[in-house]
C-alpha cells in the first residue's frame, strides 16, 4: 500500500513523522519518501527503534511531540535522526 499520491492532501496541516530506522514493518525509506514529498513536514528518524517507537521509547516520542506542537517555527528542510 503507498499513499504518496494523496500526500498532498495534507499541505496546509502541520505533518510530523516519527519512524525508528529499525522497523521490519515499513521501511524507513517509506518515512523519506513521505518527508519528501510534504516539504512543510517534520521528520525525526529514531536510532535502534523498530516498529513501535512510542512504546519502545515514549520519552524520546513524548519530547518530539510537545516539542512539535509547541514550535511556531517552520519545519525543517532536513530529517533530523535521534
Amino acid at each position: 500500500v503507498c499513499a504518496l499520491n494523496r500526500l498532498q492532501f495534507n499541505a496546509d496541516r502541520p505533518v510530523l513523522i516519527v519512524t525508528g530506522d529499525q522497523d521490519p514493518v515499513i521501511p524507513v525509506a517509506h518515512a523519506y519518501a513521505a518527508h519528501r514529498a510534504m516539504p512543510h513536514s517534520r521528520m525525526h528518524v529514531i536510532s535502534g527503534v523498530a516498529h513501535h517507537p512510542h512504546t519502545e521509547c515514549a520519552d524520546t516520542v513524548a519530547r518530539i511531540i510537545d516539542d512539535f506542537i509547541g514550535s511556531d517555527k517552520q519545519p525543517a528542510e532536513a530529517a533530523v535522526s535521534l
